[in-house]
């Protein structure tokens, strides 16, 4: 299951998964052209639903919808997220709410996303979560500051990950760092392609292990400092 499929890195993961032979669950807030058109390739395996991760009652809505079509979920990635407004300077105009938006988006959405996953992710086989973070999230390699509703967001996403991983010790839960990527938030002067990003993060997933649970990890598995 991924959710945030319909674009960027959501969208070549399911292009990935999809084409090495996986059944893949996409959802997406809106905008589901991109899902639409590759039905015709992956009419049986692809099943896309909407969801949007801040509302409670839409993520339990859609979980009733995908419990009728599977009864497990070996993977679970909570890709769907957002940058906000770029909140640079605390002595320049903050816009709290945006902040709140976004954290509510990166933080407490993949949290929510989790919570009514669980039940199907217990009955997988592989048992998996994959929350994608950033390492701007990283109050250690935090070298330049700014961002700072992304940047907090992100980190409390590393901190709920953490807790997961000790919460449900027999669940591979981890967060990964996607690198800079060639997507509308990234921008095209990112150094990495979706493609880039997603071969590796990928087989990097296909590697976790229990004794990776509660880790942060760029897209090629090497540590990322907390």
């Amino acid at each position: 299951m991924i959710t945030g499929a319909n674009r960027g890195i959501g969208l070549g993961l399911t292009k990935s998964y999809l084409q090495l032979g996986h059944t893949v669950i996409a959802t997406y807030r809106k905008d589901k052209e991109s899902l639409d058109a590759l039905k015709s390739d992956f009419s049986n395996t692809l099943f896309t639903f909407p969801m949007d991760i801040q509302h409670e009652d839409s993520v339990k809505s859609t979980f009733k919808d995908i419990s009728q079509k599977t009864g497990q979920i070996d993977l679970l990635i909570n890709n769907a997220g957002r940058y906000g407004s770029n909140q640079a300077s605390v002595k320049s105009t903050m816009d709290f709410t945006d902040m709140l938006v976004t954290y509510q988006t990166n933080t407490l959405g993949p949290l929510l996303v989790t919570k009514y996953a669980l039940s199907l992710i217990e009955k997988g086989a592989d048992k998996k979560i994959v929350h994608i973070s950033s390492k701007v999230g990283s109050i250690a390699d935090n070298g330049m500051g700014g961002a700072y509703g992304y940047r907090a967001s992100k980190c409390a996403l590393n901190m709920i990950n953490k807790n997961l991983s000790l919460e449900l010790p027999h669940i591979t839960t981890v967060v990964m760092h996607p690198g800079w990527v060639q997507t509308d938030m990234g921008g095209a002067n990112a150094p990495i392609t979706i493609e880039e990003s997603v071969n590796a993060l990928v087989q990097t997933i296909d590697r976790f292990a229990t004794n990776d649970s509660g880790g942060f990890f760029e897209r090629t598995g090497e540590p990322i400092p907390f």
